[in-house]
């Protein structure tokens, strides 16, 4: 056993030059404010030291209210600056990690200081590290844990495999996507152990350091303990820690896509691997595994199981935000980028000595390219639309009232919680989240009963309940975020009273809403990189209604209302349903076809919308083409009577 336990001097200040040059781009991209969709939620919890997302991410918690507690800072401000951090701690174990495969030389600082670039600018990677996200933080834990275990079976060092298990305890309290890389991890160490020294006693040693590491966890329940507001899943009883930790609130999801859907999410996942880091990165990342492939085996198949698991949990999550369950892919393609840099300049260093200094000098110039072509697209110093929201929503909302909020897990919502809890105090304003989503039930324990548990109609039947009590008080005081009609069934209706609107009895004079001023001009229909699938559905929908309700009467305002609805709702599936439906109660079949066939690519297995489509594609002579809608309708959902009717008789049934 070797006595060395440091990092060499020269490759310490490449991975400390290249992280620094990370953070510096981080930092002056940053986040200043709370950012859409699960930024805010995070920064609730964290702010509030509560109980997140399951499985808690306690590890990650605790680390990000640190920089909250920064003084002189926003804590909202310190909480995006962690992130940064973190990435740039990525980066640092990144650029070590090349060096580990290409055995040090000379050439391997330009190839790693080009894969730890690669990484940290790929626009996934730069979006996570300037906001109040889990991610950055989970693969800096990831990227030490490999880069330990490389080092340990290099030095044979035991002390380097017991830093790899408590860093991946500490991941684990980070991601639930560590459970997959325990997989690969525990083959590599199982093939490596005896040309390591690795004993039993070292293995019950690793084990008690990840132990201590998993102790976070404890957090959990002692924090629930305390009564904190932000509590999902109730992890102060034993059987709400475990229900937390495991995931049980989200098992349902785990492994239910369909196959079309999996086969759908394949290409997508082609499409964002490409988006990372376009073609030159790509094929550079294929020179370097297959380098990898012939002279380091071992290493490459490694490479290939970490990649392997990832993809089969990420594809398999029906979650719209995968493109960040991707990081390994996105680590693994920078490292072998990195590799196949160091070997093309050791090889022409043999033909041509300033030939080599050309190359890799303009492969650097590359890997930082993106900071000149995404610069500005990945500004979110300033970020304006939550807090516009948050000043105006909340301005006129007085103490121990309600805020009715019309999709609780929308983008901007989660934002409102924040600035609710952290920044005006108002722990008197409840949310409600009208569709009945058992999550923010439980966090909020709406009406004093813990709902956690509950199947999803006694959530809804609980909801109408507690809406019918609200409206029966005839108070005024009752507030809704959006717009939507769904009081209507109780009599009532809703007027708009400065930012807000105000439940009314059904009768009064409707206020005049100007919608497009509210939705582009205050700021929710920014550009697409910041509008998430939530916030497009919910304003794309709103718009549709409000085309609905002009078209009767003012066929001009009602086509501004479409193009917007169509603009905003493009990668929404129900969006583009409603709209194709515009077009085929017109029985204009040509016009509602591209948005049908839009709408079965967001959503392959809505049977409703391929029976439009078919239809669609029977008028216009299609016919190969419709029955292979109706076929795959029936597919997605054996039994369904319209795809049954029209196989038995070939007449359609229209709507």
């Amino acid at each position: 056993m070797t006595s060395e336990f440091s990092i060499p001097r020269e490759r310490f200040y490449v991975a400390a030059a290249v992280a620094l040059a990370a953070f510096v781009v981080y930092a002056k991209t940053l986040c200043g404010d709370i950012f859409w969709q699960d930024s805010g939620l995070f920064n609730r919890s964290v702010g509030l030291l509560g109980s997140g997302v399951p499985p808690g991410f306690p590890g990650w918690h605790l680390a990000c209210y640190l920089f909250a507690m920064l003084p002189g800072i926003n804590p909202i401000l310190g909480m995006n600056l962690f992130s940064a951090v973190a990435g740039a701690a990525t980066a640092f174990f990144v650029v070590l990690l090349v060096y580990e495969l290409a055995d040090g030389g000379w050439a391997a600082a330009a190839g790693a200081a080009v894969a730890g670039l690669a990484y940290s600018l790929a626009p996934t990677v730069w979006i996570q590290s300037t906001t109040c996200e889990v991610y950055t933080m989970n693969m800096a834990l990831t990227a030490a844990t490999i880069l330990a275990l490389f080092v340990w079976r290099r030095q044979a060092d035991v002390r380097w495999f017991y830093v790899a298990a408590f860093t991946y305890g500490m991941a684990c309290t980070n991601h639930p996507q560590q459970a997959v890389l325990l997989i690969p991890y525990a083959a590599f160490v199982f093939w490596q152990r005896r040309d390591a020294g690795l004993r039993s006693r070292h293995l019950y040693a690793a084990a008690a350091l990840w132990l201590l590491a998993m102790s976070t966890y404890l957090y959990l329940p002692v924090r629930s303990a305390t009564g904190v507001v932000q509590n999902w899943g109730k992890p102060g009883t034993l059987y709400g820690l475990y229900f937390h930790l495991t995931c049980k609130e989200f098992q349902h999801q785990m492994f239910s896509a369909p196959w079309a859907v999996v086969g759908w999410r394949m290409k997508t996942a082609a499409w964002l691997y490409l988006d990372q880091f376009r073609w030159v990165g790509i094929a550079t990342g294929a020179v370097g595994a297959a380098w990898l492939a012939w002279r380091r085996r071992g290493d490459f198949l490694y490479f290939v199981a970490i990649g392997f698991f990832t993809l089969i949990l990420t594809v398999n999550y029906p979650s719209f935000g995968f493109r960040a369950w991707y990081f390994p892919f996105y680590m693994l393609t920078a490292i072998c980028a990195g590799v196949a840099v160091t070997r093309v300049g050791e090889a022409l260093a043999k033909w041509r000595r300033a030939a080599t200094y050309v190359f890799l000098g303009l492969a650097v110039v590359v890997a930082l390219s993106p900071v000149l072509t995404r610069f500005y697209q990945a500004d979110r110093t300033y970020y304006p639309y939550v807090r516009d929201f948050g000043a105006n929503y909340l301005r006129s909302v007085g103490y121990a009232d309600f805020l009715f909020l019309g999709e609780e897990n929308s983008a901007p919502t989660t934002g409102i919680q924040a600035l609710t809890t952290l920044e005006y105090a108002r722990p008197d304003i409840f949310f409600v989240d009208t569709t009945g989503n058992a999550n923010y039930f439980d966090v909020f324990d709406f009406g004093g009963r813990d709902l956690s548990h509950a199947p999803v109609d006694v959530i809804v039947k609980y909801f109408y309940e507690i809406m019918r009590g609200v409206l029966a008080e005839e108070r005024h005081d009752y507030y809704f975020l959006y717009p939507y009609d769904f009081v209507r069934p109780w009599g009532y209706g809703l007027a708009k009273d400065g930012a807000v609107y105000r439940v009314i009895r059904r009768g009064s004079p409707p206020p005049r809403d100007d919608v497009i001023t509210r939705y582009v001009v205050r700021g929710v229909d920014p550009p697409a990189t910041y509008l998430d699938h939530w916030a497009r559905g919910t304003v794309g929908n709103f718009l549709y209604e409000m085309y609905q309700r002009y078209e009767p009467r003012d066929e001009a305002r009602a086509e501004e209302y479409f193009v917007l609805a169509d603009r905003v709702g493009r990668r929404a599936h129900e969006v583009q349903h409603n709209l194709g439906t515009v077009f085929y109660l017109k029985r204009d079949y040509a016009g509602a076809v591209p948005y049908f066939e839009r709408a079965v690519v967001l959503e392959p297995t809505d049977s409703f919308t391929r029976y439009l489509l078919a239809d669609c594609y029977h008028e216009l002579g299609r016919t190969d083409d419709s029955r292979r809608e109706v076929e795959t309708a029936l597919r997605y959902k054996p039994g369904y009577g319209p795809a049954t009717f029209t196989l038995e008789t070939g007449s359609f049934i229209k709507w």
